[in-house]
This record gives C-alpha cells, structure tokens and sequence, in this order.
C-alpha cells in the first residue's frame, strides 16, 4: 500500500509543538543541543563549533520542507526550541524508516522525547489507510521509551 506523504505538519501535545524548523531558529538550537557534545553524540553530524554552523545546517533544512516526503520537527516547549525529531530514510517499498531525535540536556528525563516520539507516530498513521505503519514503527517506538527512561538523549533505531 502506497505511503501518502503530507510533509511535516505543526504537531501538538499537551506541553509541546512540533513544527518546521526556520531560519529564526538558529540561536536557540546552537544554545540548547547543537553545541552540546553530549547531545551530538550519537549524531550523525558534528557538534556546531560555532552558531555559523547552525545556520548554515538550517539553510539546508528549511527549503527541504517543500517536499511532501520530508519528515522534520523542531520540538518547542513553551514556545523555545528544545530539540529536533526526524523520520529519516523512509524506505517506500517497506513502509520503513528511522526515526531519530535529539534533545538540549537541560529537557532530559522529563518524557519530552516521548511525548513528540507519540505524536509524530500518531501523525505518520494517516500516511497509510491501515495500521501497517504502527506495527513498523512499534520497535522504534519502544527503544524510544526504554532510552527515555534511562536518559533522554539519542536514539537511532532502524524500524523493520
């Protein structure tokens, strides 16, 4: 069954909102996670050496929203950006993908990441008119709340 992409949507939860990263974003990620090495650990880029970085990595994300098929939400807590959730190397064959996120150390173990982690899970349901795509991502969703409660910092699962 074909995926029926419709881009990164603003998100909301109790406490949060997920929405496409801007440009105006860039001091509050440096700040928050993107200067962090222990939030950029497990990344699979670098930890920002300067807020130049930033900017320029929020340069490359921000016109990518144009397309349908990109998955990426800045994380706000009462209106500041805290981290970022991402579905990553959607794999249309398989209905497959990863979803990764990171978040500033001062937000750890508050279930922050859980809590987007639900909502961008509950959003991905209305790509596939059937429950398919929890099943596929109920692993990645697991490993989320194990990490969450061990330490909220990164987890990279590949969901099959």
């Amino acid at each position: 069954m074909p995926l029926h992409h419709a881009g990164t949507q603003i998100l909301k939860t109790k406490r949060l909102v997920l929405r496409p990263f801007s440009l105006d974003d860039a001091q509050a990620m440096y700040d928050n996670w993107a200067s962090d090495p222990q939030v950029t650990r497990f990344m699979n880029w670098s930890t920002h050496e300067s807020i130049e970085v930033t900017r320029t990595i929020l340069a490359e994300w921000v016109p990518q929203y144009q397309n349908p098929s990109y998955y990426h939400w800045c994380i706000t807590l009462e209106g500041e950006p805290v981290g970022a959730t991402a579905i990553l190397n959607i794999q249309e064959r398989s209905m497959a993908g990863e979803l990764g996120y990171n978040i500033g150390r001062k937000w750890w173990r508050q279930g922050i990441t859980s809590e987007a982690a639900q909502a961008v899970l509950a959003d991905l349901e209305a790509l596939t008119s059937t429950a398919q795509i929890l099943e596929i991502f109920s692993e990645t969703f697991s490993a989320i709340c194990l990490a969450a409660a061990e330490e909220e910092a990164v987890v990279r699962t590949m969901a099959r």
